[in-house]
């Protein structure tokens, strides 16, 4: 297998990291440093949204990682998979959307999955319940 070609640098990475806490973190107010979930949690999900795309006739773009609030407002993550639309050239072209709810050959976008659905108890199709750091994490 091949190396991925965006991996950073670690001077890239440095900097990043030092931007973030330095800069980022002390105006979040004792804010999540990330988000942790394994790797068989990540492939399962991603598994998921393959096999119910397939059976919707919806190709996968890519994934979104969206920052959330949880209900105590503290910072978290949500995965939801993309599909590409080029229809409007001014928008980002991969869009979120939710494989269970959507159509055959017509996806649903999560925001509309969520104004559709905003009482119900039912789960949607994006990934949360990480770890968050620094409650839970241990990185020297």
């Amino acid at each position: 297998m091949s190396t991925p070609k965006d991996l950073l640098s670690y001077a890239e990475l440095n900097t990043m990291l030092n931007a973030f806490k330095n800069d980022l973190l002390p105006q979040m107010k004792g804010q999540t440093e990330s988000v942790w979930m394994s790797i068989d949690k990540v492939k399962d999900f991603i598994s998921f949204v393959e096999s119910e795309s397939k059976k919707k006739d919806i190709s996968v773009s890519g994934l979104r990682f969206h920052f959330l609030a949880d209900s105590a407002n503290k910072l978290t993550l949500g995965i939801s998979p993309t599909y590409k639309d080029d229809s409007d050239e001014s928008l980002m072209p991969h869009v979120s959307f939710d494989p269970v709810m959507s159509e055959k050959d017509k996806p649903m976008s999560v925001s509309v999955a969520v104004k559709s659905n905003v009482k119900s108890d039912g789960n949607s199709s994006v990934l949360n319940r990480g770890s968050l750091c620094p409650k839970r994490c241990n990185d020297n």
